[in-house]
């Protein structure tokens, strides 16, 4: 998949998925599916999102990410999206709702099919909305989609809804609605070892301030590494029983893996609480404790293999 950050002039003709994806859940595949099948009427599917790392729009302020850019991607590509538009907010926000349409989508990305939800806005002040996008592309014959709402046990499928579930701990939920599970790629830093002392050493990832944190505690969890995928059990949170640092961090025990991997990005799948993370009367109850989670962690992780 091609990535173009600075929107410069695209060589051929293209059907572009419009929305932050942040998720890459149940509705935004609606929405990136739309796009994707205009491959048989010889469109490129693209996708045309932002990234926030300065700025983030007024709808999106207070917001945490789900996933990282890096597995949003991933997940773009497999979806079958060939070319990614992605520049900093920051650069589009001024830019009023007809200029956006009419020089961006329709000129330079040469959209002659756009895609969006229904509640999609856009340009300065986010004054533009899907009846706009529609009439605008018009114009030059260009057709549209507007998907309607995924709905959902009653409910609205949203990445305000998943990050709800995560912080809640209903990770099978969430990862439902995600249409796979939710992970995370930080790279591994150096820990306190103390896993190592135990016999099953952990590699240790840190939330970066912008990333959602799950509910903390432990997980059943899948590993991939250089192609392989190896089953793990998680923990999440600031282990209350050891003193020292409090920043969230994941802990994974890695099975049937013992390779040096500081500083790769390690891709960690959750698909299962075990348990609550909590405080325990001393540090041989919590090594006792670790001890069951991963044999239970194995025991499911066998289950689900089958």
């Amino acid at each position: 998949m091609e990535i173009h950050t600075d929107l410069s002039e695209l060589p051929w003709d293209t059907a572009i998925a419009l929305g932050l994806f942040d998720g890459v859940h149940m509705a935004h595949r609606q929405v990136l599916s739309s796009a994707v099948a205009e491959q048989a009427h010889g469109l490129i599917p693209c996708a045309l999102s932002f990234t926030t790392r300065h700025s983030r729009p007024v709808s999106k302020q207070g917001e945490q990410d789900i996933l990282t850019q890096s597995l949003r991607n991933k997940r773009l590509e497999a979806l079958g999206i060939r070319c990614l538009l992605l520049p900093d907010f920051d650069d589009i926000r001024s830019c009023t709702p007809e200029r956006f349409v009419r020089r961006v989508l329709l000129g330079r990305s040469r959209g002659r099919f756009l895609s969006c939800g229904y509640d999609f806005r856009f340009g300065k002040n986010a004054a533009g909305d899907a009846e706009l996008l529609t009439r605008l592309a018009a114009e030059v014959n260009a057709k549209t989609a507007i998907l309607p709402p995924v709905i959902d046990d009653g409910q609205r499928v949203s990445s305000t809804r998943i990050r709800t579930l995560l912080r809640a701990g209903q990770i099978e939920e969430a990862n439902r609605l995600l249409c796979e599970p939710y992970a995370f790629d930080f790279p591994v830093r150096q820990g306190k070892h103390l896993g190592h002392k135990w016999g099953f050493p952990t590699v240790n990832q840190e939330f970066p301030d912008q990333m959602l944190v799950p509910f903390y505690g432990v997980y059943l969890s899948e590993v991939s590494w250089e192609g392989k995928r190896y089953g793990g059990v998680t923990n999440i949170g600031v282990k209350p029983t050891i003193a020292g640092e409090r920043r969230p961090l994941a802990e994974t025990h890695i099975f049937g893996l013992s390779a040096e991997l500081y500083g790769s990005p390690i891709e960690v799948r959750l698909l299962r609480l075990l348990r609550p993370e909590r405080k325990f009367g001393s540090v041989e109850e919590l090594r006792a404790a670790v001890t069951a989670d991963m044999a239970k962690a194995q025991r499911l992780y066998g289950e689900v293999q089958k």
